[in-house]
């Protein structure tokens, strides 16, 4: 560090320490019931979790040995995110609690530092690099260790100028962490919102505007037309049983089931992974790929299958087909294929709709998807603890309310509409997030240049006093072999190179 502020000094962190201490390993004991704080109940914003606390038995010398404080610090020692390893917060929460071997607690010398700062400090960009230069990673766990610690160089400020520079930061800081708050609620209230676009699309309340459009055109002329197309296709295999179902649609739209209105409707093969290959020219579709409304192919399996091999033509997927995943945690999820592919072939844990009419298939990705409709029976559907799934019997049954053609496309198109202006809305907040980010580090920038509030220097030489440099009080520490004698009193002036 350079062009440190008047009165200010460079020091280890190890020279500002009390005492230090690694957390409790022991998952069990005898003695007084005490928390034991865990990674899951400290946040790195410094907030502790009141609830589904763990309560480990201590007995007297393990309490005193492990006992958190007001003005201790606490220090993420070890975390499989390197974003949170070597975070240091300031304890706010009960006295008396103990802590997990997670952790580090620092204790300061009161005479010295205040926590709060030093806290700032480690937040602080200019602190936080020096802290990931000595991360270790291995075995996917990000560790940063005592000694380590120790050796990081903090900005020290004089003591009665780090009371105000904590009080400014603070204040200033509440106002980015409120409008973070704000910012953070909006991704959920964007998601009830298309979930409600969802309901109203597929019940038909998105187009009540239409008028003589609606009028024109009726459901049953289209499902007429699919039961044509159906007949006339390869597929013999009986439909599902279907007694149909309520929905609260207008008069002029249909039910059908999912079975009638689909060619194809399949799962994967079951023994195709003998086949996977890393550079194969075939694409094995999986539950990675089936996201709400979006194929990803962010995430490729490779696969390399006979080519006589009669599964390709079964599971081999074409654009405008639909794809629902039937086992796994997203069980229940459905996108449809957007564009052309090639050599793609989904796996067992996904099935494969594949509409009797192309122009189907972008309504029925809606419906599906609507948490008031088909994604709502999928998950009344789902069974199976740790391994979820989904009948492909109901799956063949699940009703869908259909509307005519021209208003599939209309709705289709109002849809996309609103979401796009959701996903307007995602990107503005989403930027909004990283520039409060940035925001955060500017002000802690500020502070740790002294540009914040007036340094002690300054104040001194207004009011015509002395004050102690922050080298005079570390001088103090080392000379007294880390005990800070009470300072003599005196009315010499520091010079400006103290």
């Amino acid at each position: 560090m350079s062009d440190l502020p008047e009165g200010w000094a460079e020091t280890e962190f190890g020279l500002l320490l009390a005492s230090s201490q690694n957390g409790l390993s022991a998952r069990s004991g005898t003695g007084t019931p005490t928390v034991v704080l865990r990674l899951a109940d400290v946040s790195t914003d410094g907030d502790v979790a009141r609830d589904g606390l763990r309560f480990i038995g201590l007995d007297t010398d393990a309490q005193a040995k492990y006992s958190l404080q007001a003005g201790d610090l606490l220090a993420f020692r070890v975390n499989g995110s390197p974003s949170i390893a070597g975070q240091v917060i300031a304890y706010r929460g009960t006295p008396g609690y103990a802590y997990c071997d997670h952790f580090i607690r620092f204790r300061l010398r009161s005479q010295v530092a205040m926590s709060n700062l030093i806290a700032m400090a480690f937040r602080s960009n200019l602190v936080r690099h020096q802290v990931e230069q000595r991360m270790v990673s291995s075995a996917g766990q990000n560790t940063v260790s005592q000694s380590s610690y120790r050796e990081i160089e903090i900005p020290l400020p004089p003591l009665a100028e780090q009371f105000r520079i904590i009080e400014k930061v603070e204040a200033l800081l509440a106002d980015v962490n409120a409008a973070r708050d704000r910012l953070a609620k909006v991704p959920a209230l964007l998601k009830r919102f298309r979930q409600s676009v969802l309901a109203a699309a597929c019940s038909g309340r998105l187009t009540e505007d239409w008028g003589n459009v609606r009028e024109a055109a009726s459901a049953s002329d289209l499902l007429e037309r699919v039961r044509q197309l159906r007949s006339k296709s390869a597929r013999r295999s009986p439909l599902a049983p279907f007694d149909g179902a309520e929905f609260d649609v207008p008069e002029h739209w249909g039910v059908a089931s999912l079975d009638e209105l689909a060619l194809r409707l399949t799962s994967g093969s079951r023994a195709w992974s003998k086949y996977y290959r890393d550079n194969g020219s075939g694409t094995f579709v999986m539950a990675q790929n089936v996201r709400p409304l979006r194929f990803d192919q962010t995430v490729r399996q490779g696969v390399e299958p006979p080519p006589d091999d009669p599964e390709r033509l079964r599971t081999k997927v074409a654009k405008d087909d639909l794809l629902i995943t039937i086992v796994g945690a997203n069980t229940g999820d459905v996108c449809r294929v957007p564009v052309e592919v090639r050599d793609h072939y989904v796996c067992q844990s996904v099935a494969l709709a594949r509409p009797v009419m192309s122009d189907l298939s972008p309504y029925l990705e809606l419906f599906l998807n609507s948490p008031a409709h088909g994604r709502g029976l999928f998950e009344e559907w789902i069974y199976g603890e740790g391994r979820p799934h989904l009948s492909f019997d109901q799956l063949r049954a699940t009703p869908i309310a259909l509307p005519p053609l021209p208003e599939q496309f209309e709705i289709v198109r109002r849809v996309g509409a609103l979401f796009l202006l959701a996903d307007a809305i995602d990107a503005r907040v989403a930027a909004a997030t990283v520039r409060a980010d940035k925001l955060t580090q500017a002000i802690l920038a500020k502070a740790f240049r002294g540009e914040l509030v007036p340094t002690e220097a300054e104040l001194a030489r207004r009011e015509s006093r002395d004050y102690e440099p922050a080298s005079l009080l570390l001088e103090r520490v080392r000379a007294h072999g880390g005990k800070v004698e009470p300072k003599r009193s005196g009315r010499k002036r520091a010079s400006a190179k103290a």
